[in-house]
């Protein structure tokens, strides 16, 4: 449910909304990693770069440690987002 209000809020471009569901759905599910890459977009949006990088660098980690994850797609995404807008 929050994971789907997120994804409304941030399709409507009210990010700050979307950011406050995309936090509820990560505590509901704490080992997806989707609520967390959601998030790094709309920072993205809101020109916190700062806070999608450590937001996905956060959801890599966090799959990283959780050998009963299988986010293998997921975890692709997070390094391809992590190399196209933070590269140096």
């Amino acid at each position: 449910m929050w994971l789907s209000l997120g994804l409304a809020e941030k399709m409507a471009s009210h990010y700050d909304k979307a950011l406050q569901a995309f936090a509820m759905a990560s505590i509901l599910d704490p080992i997806s990693p989707f609520p967390h890459i959601q998030s790094s977009e709309c920072y993205l949006m809101l020109m916190d770069k700062t806070h999608a990088k450590e937001t996905l660098e956060y959801a890599l980690k966090m799959l990283s440690e959780n050998p009963h994850a299988n986010f293998e797609r997921e975890e692709i995404r997070i390094k391809n987002l992590l190399s196209e807008k933070f590269a140096k």
